[in-house]
């Protein structure tokens, strides 16, 4: 996540971060529901701080350390200060009682940066002077080094290879102070977190607490300055080098001590970029003169004015001026007394320090543009309806760029709209309002037409009533015979039922009359045996005489009973075997009455789904009649 940020709900579309960023590749203008949102690309940001006050709907803020400073502290971390001269005239009169509450909260020694400048001027002529350079920028300002490892790494070479003043102060403690705890620089500047993070540093601190954040955790805390003592700066004094954040500070300080020096005095994020530009320029002649130093600040008023200043102690300049001018002053008043033969921190310098310890490193971090094609920038000019030369140099600024040439380019990076075009939507308008005639021609001819459509309605909104009715009255019929249908299945299957039971009678019967007639088989067997033992007996009755004759008679009547009985039997038969055949015709009957009530009764329930079919149709044409007869 990047230092600075956007809150999409309070982004207007207004394109002022467009407007006064410094480079434009930066933001990018999005459209949505909510109009053009404009979002940020943060590997590309110099962290400037340009936007944030430009915006003045509160869409962008920054972060620095604040929060994790005050919580390691109460954590029980000890943190040595690095701070900014600026401190004088951001908490102005209460500065050393901030001090003394901090040291209450732990902190251990506080160094002044006007120290810390002073290495750096003493550190710059002795590097330009034993190296022989002839023209170097100048690094305080950490958005002039993000800026040149991102857009201009050309000029690397030409950065100065001296950390910047705090960053020597924080060298100065580690190295030579044996302050070995963390370093948090009090700060002025948002872009000086990245002066923190970078390793090319060497990582000397770990927070970067600008005042205004500083300020508002104060604040919110309740704390009130009044009630702590005072507390002063640990380090050994400075000279001019409390004057660094005003423009021109470290100017001032490298004409004192090489009067004469052409020292370039460059503020502002717009004057800084165009002057590299040039620069870089007069670098690749190879045969123009270049300043000895080019002191150069984003801030154009210097670091008293820096981004993470407090703005309700900086409104009145001459406020500000006054304190600076109190600094120097003092300067002066040593030069009358201790320094009035020779400066001696820069004697003390030169016999307790090592150049070399105070160098830092760079980083190629340039960024890829895409850079359109002249077909692709005809086209965006198209789509902005711009054909002329007029159209295309028309240049209002309203979509927040330079000219209409850097929107197109824009859009071909993909990091801007036509709808982001004042111009564009005003050609719209006109030919909305050119064809407002044609509209309301048209609108007419609608009426008309709904008119005659409300007509045509109705005819076929009777039409349908029409069908509708027609439908209701096949469905009821439709309805009657299933239900009939319904009541003959039912009639078929009782009838079913009958035939099936009078099949299991009739099956019955058929067997009983074969055991009958098996019976009457045996009758007549028995019968036929019953007659010879008549007779036979009737011989034996007939050889006995006289004393036979009672027993003959009884033979006799044996005989005549049992031709009766096999009479009987032989009739009995015969009626079985003529009976028989008929039961078989029966059952015969009864199974084809079973099979062809059975397809009946298959027959019907066809019949009763086909019923059904129709019904179910004829509900889903009537109800899409009546959905007909709704939309009409």
């Amino acid at each position: 996540m990047g230092l600075v940020q956007t809150i999409n709900e309070k982004c207007v579309g207004c394109n002022n971060c467009i407007r006064v960023c410094p480079v434009e590749v930066v933001n990018k203008s999005i459209s949505t529901e909510q109009g053009n949102k404009i979002s940020m690309n943060q590997e590309n940001c110099i962290n400037c701080g340009a936007c944030i006050k430009a915006c003045t709907h509160g869409a962008r803020y920054y972060e620095d350390d604040v929060e994790r400073f005050f919580k390691d502290l109460s954590r029980g971390e000890k943190i040595s200060l690095v701070v900014a001269p600026s401190i004088r005239t951001n908490f102005k009169n209460n500065y050393k009682r901030l001090f003394g509450h901090l040291k209450s909260l732990g902190v251990n020694k506080i160094y002044d940066t006007s120290f810390g400048a002073e290495i750096t001027t003493w550190a710059y002529i002795k590097h330009i002077t034993e190296n022989n350079i002839s023209g170097t920028i100048s690094q305080p300002c950490p958005v002039v080094v993000n800026y040149i490892e991102k857009y201009q790494p050309e000029l690397l070479e030409k950065l100065s290879a001296v950390q910047s003043p705090m960053m020597c102060t924080a060298v100065f403690m580690k190295k030579y102070a044996n302050i070995n705890e963390k370093i948090a620089f009090i700060s002025p500047c948002i872009a000086k977190k990245d002066e923190v993070d970078d390793s090319d540093t060497g990582s000397y601190a770990s927070y970067n607490v600008t005042y205004n954040k500083l300020k508002e955790y104060i604040d919110s805390k309740r704390i009130n300055l009044s009630s702590y003592q005072e507390a002063n700066f640990d380090d050994i004094g400075y000279g001019l080098g409390s004057i660094f954040p005003m423009p021109g500070g470290l100017k001032q300080n490298v004409e004192y001590h090489v009067p004469g020096a052409w020292v370039r005095q460059v503020e502002g994020h717009e004057e800084f970029c165009e002057y590299l530009q040039g620069y870089e320029n007069r670098v690749r002649s190879g045969n123009k003169e270049l300043p000895l130093l080019v002191d150069i600040l984003n801030c154009p008023k210097g670091c008293n004015w820096g981004t993470g200043t407090i703005k309700e102690e900086q409104k009145d300049y001459d406020d500000v001026e006054a304190v600076m001018f109190k600094e120097k002053a003092k300067v002066k008043e040593h030069e009358k007394g201790m320094f009035k033969k020779k400066y001696d921190l820069f004697e003390y310098f030169d016999k307790t320090l090592r150049l070399e310890d105070f160098y830092r490193k760079y980083s190629n971090k340039k960024i890829k543009l895409y850079d359109p094609t002249s077909q692709e920038i005809e086209e965006a000019y198209r789509k902005l309806q711009k054909f002329t030369k007029e159209d295309k140099t028309i240049d209002c600024r309203a979509c927040g760029y330079s000219g209409c040439e850097n929107m197109v380019i824009a859009m071909c990076r993909g990091l801007n709209n036509e709808s982001n075009c004042i111009n564009y939507n005003k050609i719209e308008r006109q030919m909305v309002n050119k064809d407002k005639d044609a509209i309301e021609e048209l609108l007419t001819q609608s009426k008309v037409l709904n008119e005659e459509r409300i007509v045509s309605a109705k005819k076929l909104e009777e039409k349908v009533k029409v069908i509708i009715k027609s439908l209701n009255e096949v469905s009821e019929s439709n309805e009657q015979v299933s239900t009939n249908i319904d009541d003959i299945s039912k009639k078929v299957m009782h009838v079913t039922d009958i035939a099936s039971n009078l099949k299991g009678i009739v099956d019955t019967v058929e067997s009983n009359i074969k055991k009958y007639s098996e019976t009457s088989e045996i009758i007549v067997d028995i019968s036929d045996k019953t007659n010879l033992l008549a007779l036979n007996a009737s011989i034996e009755a007939a050889r006995a005489g006289e004393s036979g004759k009672g027993f003959a008679v009884v033979a006799d009547e044996v005989r005549k009973l049992a031709e009766q009985t096999k009479h009987s039997a032989a009739t009995t038969r015969v009626n079985n075997e003529q009976t028989l055949p008929m039961i078989k015709s029966i059952i015969e009957v009864s199974n084809i009455l079973l099979e062809e009530m059975g397809r009946v009764n298959e027959n019907m329930q066809n019949i009763l789904a086909q019923s059904e079919n129709i019904t179910s149709s004829t509900e889903a044409i009537t109800s899409t009649a009546n959905k007909i007869l709704e939309d009409n």
